[in-house]
């Protein structure tokens, strides 16, 4: 690590910084680091840690060691650029830029395979929730609006996914015969499980605002899918779906909303389908790959200079 003259590292797990601190130490190698998700305080809204345990420390303590010698910050939103800006003093303006995430998934269209693959009728209004179901996400919003609408055949739910939350979300199979709990999906099956989605679900938890950015948003807006976000009111989730007109915002806990929300959209497919458009354009003139490899290309050059 010596020959380097800039080290790229990321937040996940919150000790691989060390790495770069010891490099910057020992051989002056310029730090550029990516936070994903902002630690301590991602864990502290999540309840996963508590303020003034011994881990706690060590994370404070590897904060101030980066923070002190890093040469760029990546947020992924602008949202947390400013949270970071706030509650980071060894930083300014000038050491910290906004670099989205992308989708890393080809986008395809549904077919009668993927489907008959899910168990799904062609026509059917699908609401599909894809990624974590941990700490830092809402999920009982969406199953209380699954248990409003279970007796409407035409509105079916697919949850895919892993978490601390899975065995709670898995229940839910037992009492609505609208909704299918997958596992974790990759390659060709996640992109045949997103293609005949009508529409999408991202949700944070409370407190988590500037923390955190949901990662399968970006496979959404790529897959040209409505989102419905279940945020708070204040986030740039809430705000962007809304303004972007890609699709509706959801206050946490308010599955009567969430509910009501399903039954308009499954009824506009000519809604569903522009919002759909609307989701694809946002995704190719914000955040495809090449836009955001160009900005890390950037960032890269500016510190070897």
């Amino acid at each position: 690590i010596k020959d380097y003259k800039v080290v790229l590292v990321y937040s996940n797990p919150p000790v691989l910084p060390c790495i770069s601190v010891i490099a910057n130490l020992l051989f002056h190698t310029k730090i550029a680091f990516v936070s994903y998700d902002v630690y301590p305080e991602v864990a502290y809204a999540s309840k996963s840690l508590q303020p003034g345990s011994l881990i706690d420390r060590v994370m404070k303590w590897i904060n101030a060691s980066l923070y002190a010698r890093v040469s760029m910050v990546v947020a992924l939103t602008d949202e947390m650029k400013n949270f970071m800006l706030q509650h980071r003093p060894q930083l300014d303006s000038s050491r910290i830029c906004t670099i989205a995430n992308w989708a890393h998934e080809k986008k395809i269209a549904p077919s009668a395979e993927a489907y008959h693959r899910f168990g799904y009728k062609e026509g059917q209004f699908v609401v599909s929730y894809f990624g974590n179901m941990g700490i830092c996400q809402d999920m009982e919003t969406l199953l209380g609006a699954i248990r409003k609408t279970k007796d409407n055949p035409q509105i079916q739910y697919l949850i895919v996914g892993h978490g601390s939350k899975k065995e709670q979300v898995s229940e839910i199979v037992h009492e609505s015969p609208n909704v299918k709990v997958l596992d974790f999906l990759v390659g060709r099956d996640f992109e045949q499980a997103v293609s005949i989605s009508s529409v999408s679900v991202v949700s944070l938890e409370n407190g988590l605002m500037g923390t955190c950015a949901p990662s399968k948003y970006y496979s959404y807006l790529q897959g040209g899918h409505p989102v419905i976000a279940i945020v708070e009111k204040d986030s740039y989730l809430a705000k962007e779906v809304e303004q972007e007109e890609i699709g509706c915002f959801v206050e946490i806990g308010d599955s009567d909303r969430l509910a009501e929300m399903v039954k308009e959209l499954q009824k506009k497919p000519d809604q569903i389908a522009q919002m759909g458009k609307n989701a694809e354009k946002l995704y190719n003139e914000k955040y495809q790959m090449q836009i955001g490899l160009e900005k890390y290309y950037e960032m890269v050059q500016k510190l070897l200079e």
